[in-house]
């Protein structure tokens, strides 16, 4: 009897143990909502849309080559800049090297001359790297790894995924912050400079971008950090969202998660949610860009990043889960 009751007795300090236990997928992180500036490179030009050179169709686009491809060399030169690439082409046949997938391909074409320019041209759109402002996410503290923004840094205009080889992020100086409005989302406006570097770079995913930072970023609000929640346990209802919108640093401000999404795996929109804070929509009008990846805390646990502002309505946005995120950066 004596060691029915023993045993019976681990058992209930097991149970007792695994309920009290952090749920398996779990992390401590330090909570982000610093305003940071993102530089990224591509390491060539990327290939962003074709268009014909006047008459002529795009050499380019008959080439085969189209939007996402990465323009590496022009013969045996290597790209440095779109200006370097004007300077390179003549009227003669060149050897075109570029990436696609992560593997280098060539191809052999006749720029055409454009006339209106008085150069010639390969009729592709491109882009060489992009820098903007947005918001940490997240860092862990033991590894120095982040996130942020919560989306991919994108090419403005064909909405391609930009593939990063070098990238950086930096210390942003907020100037001023124009009020979101119906129709108009609004924008933070900042200025950042290399001697600011916090960190590199290493991907740019659908769920954000991700690197290590070069030391601590201290979250006054939540020094030691705090547990990640799992996908199952964020539920519609009051939350808080860290961010940084001024001259007074980070702060907390109250939000709504008003719906749960299901949707697919790459989605960066896990849940919808509202700005209900009277200051924040003073001061903003509610999500503007540059915003994106400011955390979203509920019950005591970080739950994801917000990414995405509703243009009708720049109270509402779009939300990512941290355990989405973090399946990005792995």
């Amino acid at each position: 009897m004596k060691k029915r009751t023993i045993f019976m007795a681990l058992i209930l300090a097991a149970v007792m143990s695994a309920m009290g236990a952090a749920p398996a997928g779990a992390l401590t992180l330090i909570p982000g909502g610093q305003s940071i500036g993102v530089a990224v490179s591509t390491g060539g030009l990327v290939v962003t849309g074709a268009s014909d050179v006047g008459a002529t169709p795009s050499p380019g686009r008959l080439a085969g080559l189209r939007a996402g491809d990465v323009i590496t060399r022009i013969n045996d030169t290597q790209l440095t800049d779109v200006a370097s690439l004007s300077d390179m082409l003549t009227g003669e046949s060149c050897r075109v090297v570029y990436t696609r997938n992560g593997h280098e391909q060539t191809v052999t074409l006749t720029p055409a001359y454009d006339p209106s320019g008085g150069v010639y041209r390969l009729g592709l759109w491109v882009r060489q790297g992009t820098a903007g402002i947005g918001t940490l996410t997240y860092y862990n503290q033991e590894t120095g790894e982040f996130g942020a923004l919560g989306h991919a840094v994108t090419d403005e205009d064909s909405g391609i995924v930009l593939p990063v080889v070098d990238g950086a992020i930096y210390e942003n100086s907020i100037i001023n912050v124009e009020k979101g409005r119906e129709g108009d989302p609004g924008e933070i406006i900042g200025q950042f400079y290399d001697g600011g570097y916090l960190g590199d770079v290493d991907v740019n995913t659908a769920h954000g971008v991700f690197g290590r930072l070069i030391s601590k970023m201290p979250n006054s609000i939540y020094p030691d950090g705090i547990e990640t929640a799992e996908n199952g346990e964020i539920r519609t209802g009051s939350a808080e969202i860290l961010t940084t919108v001024g001259h007074d640093g980070l702060k907390e401000y109250s939000c709504e998660i008003v719906r749960i999404h299901d949707e697919p795996v790459s989605s960066d929109k896990s849940f919808t949610v509202r700005i209900t804070d009277g200051e924040l929509i003073g001061r903003t009008g509610g999500i503007v860009q540059g915003m994106s990846g400011s955390p979203i805390i509920q019950d005591g646990k970080l739950v994801g990043a917000v990414t995405h502002v509703l243009v009708n309505d720049p109270t509402m946005g779009y939300g990512i889960s941290i355990g989405r995120m973090l399946d990005g950066a792995a």
